[in-house]
């Protein structure tokens, strides 16, 4: 789902559909990047000092959902819908 990458690597590698990635790099290039390494892989690299930290939850869930069993996301879901 995540991997926080070395000091010299840099960044937070977070999953994401291909599509998902183009958007976020698009629309944040400078908080949002690849390497050689992620490129055919369904990742993106986080820039931890230029990103909008009101975004990571989000984007945290995302990447949770494209790896967590159909059950959890039932049971999370219907535990956000309580009132």
């Amino acid at each position: 789902m995540a991997r926080l990458r070395t000091e010299a690597e840099g960044g937070l590698a977070l999953r994401c559909d291909f599509p998902e990635r183009h958007m976020l790099m698009q629309a944040d290039p400078r908080a949002f990047y690849l390497t050689d390494h992620y490129q055919d892989w369904p990742m993106v690299l986080v820039n931890l000092a230029a990103v909008r930290w009101d975004a990571m939850p989000g984007l945290i869930e995302a990447a949770w959902r494209l790896v967590a069993p159909k059950r959890l996301i039932a049971e999370f879901d219907s535990r956000e819908s309580l009132p």
